[in-house]
């Protein structure tokens, strides 16, 4: 691989980092408040890749779209399924892939970074 492939994925795992943080804050922000932020939750969501995007099963494109019906029932249900921790676990999970692949620390399920461990995910005597 070139050094502009490699400075091509750096860039773009950065950037599905980013929006994998931002899609957590608004997950975050939905348990505290159900009808905040639905259109900024889709706007993030329609930012990553079809390749990241595709793979979160908890967080799908069609769940995501319906949080901003305005048929309260339709977009309830959608909400309570966001509001469940799965999807919330599995953003968290996705974070840290782009996380150990940027070299950053890891973050456990409260978003925060994970006390003992390296970028590898190796435990670290302290």
């Amino acid at each position: 691989m070139s050094r502009a492939d490699d400075e091509n994925t750096l860039e773009r795992d950065s950037q599905v980092l980013e929006t994998l943080e931002r899609i957590e804050f608004m997950l975050q922000q939905l348990k505290r408040s159900p009808e905040s932020g639905m259109y900024l939750l889709l706007h993030f969501y329609n930012k990553l890749p079809d390749d990241v995007a595709h793979r979160l099963s908890e967080l799908d494109r069609e769940t995501v779209e319906i949080t901003t019906s305005t048929d309260p029932d339709t977009a309830s249900a959608a909400i309570a399924k966001l509001n469940g921790s799965d999807s919330l676990a599995q953003i968290v999970r996705a974070e840290n892939h782009y996380r150990q692949r940027l070299g950053y620390s890891l973050i456990g399920p409260d978003g925060m970074p994970e006390k003992g461990t390296s970028s590898s995910g190796d435990t670290v005597q302290m």
